[in-house]
């Protein structure tokens, strides 16, 4: 029995064919055959086979990367895909605030270092300028860091104030909302700060600021039977602040902004948006699964999330013409989000029956 394996070349059709054709033009076979090998050396590497890999795209998800008992995680920061910080408080067996901590990760948040002292007050913010420069804000004080977290120092103590939110949008001035109706604003990087008229009582409980003239606030009063949303807007640095009407009965948490004109609000059970810098808004998302807590986008992107209770998360790559519920890791209320740029996304949950902090990322 011949064993002898045989190797078909594109031409083992046509081979018979060609050599008959050839032939009758006067050509020998050991001519043909030459011809014939010219031929191979010219297609033959236009038909090799491609034996690269196939590229495997793994879907982004989110997944857990530490929890923590008795540790309540407040906010969460990235300066670049790999340096970012979280901020909250350390509890006791009954939940009741202990003193503050700082988190920090240089990896990507593979590990995370404490960067705080026990002796902090209770932080609820943190908002850095540049690599080195940031703030943090919270029961009573705003603290500073110089290089990078490394070391921080209390900037303002005041035990009236109670702040939830900060944004600086340059290096030098910044301004800080809290649970009172208080604004603070600084004009010398900290240094000292200004108490802003805004002549409200309710709790204040996010800011963000387009320019360094025009700035948005957001809050509600909870005290039933009133329940109501606020928004004030200045347009002179936080000289004034003008009331905008917003729906009834809303009581908003965050918002940001993507561009100029274009802003979200997140709060309730839904998602309010404008594309006017403000005067009108309207609710382009509900979350039929419980409240939402806070918001993220890219700069100048359709491209976000929001998160809320239950362990809720949901993205829009469209500017929130349409949302995907996606599937989280955590069932725990989430506090807060970030997104990196597209490919990664940061997230703080806790869970009020354990007393369980939790730092999820999605990538």
């Amino acid at each position: 029995m011949d064993n002898t394996r045989i190797f078909k070349t594109p031409f083992a059709n046509i081979y018979p064919l060609y050599i008959q054709k050839v032939e009758r033009k006067g050509h020998t076979k050991a001519e043909v055959f030459l011809i014939l090998l010219s031929l191979l050396t010219v297609v033959l590497p236009g038909c090799k086979k491609n034996e690269a890999t196939p590229e495997i795209i793994t879907p982004k998800k989110w997944h857990i990367l530490s929890s923590q008992p008795n540790v309540f995680l407040s906010s969460v920061s990235f300066l670049n895909s790999n340096i970012g910080f979280a901020v909250g408080s350390y509890l006791d067996d009954e939940g009741l605030f202990l003193h503050g901590m700082i988190f920090k990760t240089s990896d990507e948040g593979v590990n995370w270092v404490v960067t705080s002292p026990d002796t902090l007050h209770d932080l609820f913010t943190v908002f850095f300028t540049d690599t080195l420069t940031g703030y943090a804000a919270g029961t009573n004080c705003i603290i500073k860091t110089s290089n990078g977290g490394k070391d921080w120092i209390t900037i303002l103590e005041d035990t009236e104030i109670h702040l939830i939110s900060m944004y600086f949008p340059d290096k030098n001035t910044g301004f800080a909302v809290g649970l009172f109706g208080e604004i603070l604003k600084t004009t010398n990087a900290g240094e000292s700060w200004e108490y802003q008229q805004s002549e409200t009582r309710c709790q204040l409980t996010s800011v963000w600021f387009t320019d360094n003239q025009t700035g948005y606030i957001v809050g509600y009063w909870n005290q039933d039977p009133d329940l109501y949303g606020i928004m004030l807007k200045t347009k002179d640095g936080g000289a004034t602040w003008d009331s905008i009407p917003l729906p009834a009965r809303y009581t908003p948490a965050s918002i940001t902004f993507t561009t100029p004109t274009v802003g979200y609000i997140t709060g309730g059970n839904s998602v309010l948006k404008t594309t006017d810098a403000g005067r009108n808004w309207e609710i382009i998302f509900t979350n039929p699964y419980g409240g939402l807590q806070s918001a993220s986008f890219i700069r100048n992107s359709p491209s976000g999330f929001v998160v809320g209770q239950n362990g809720a998360i949901f993205k829009t790559v469209d500017a929130g013409v349409n949302w995907s519920r996606m599937e989280g890791a955590t069932t725990h209320s989430l506090n807060s989000v970030f997104m990196v740029n597209y490919d990664l996304a940061y997230a703080t949950a806790f869970d009020g029956f354990t007393n369980m902090g939790t730092l999820l990322k999605w990538k």
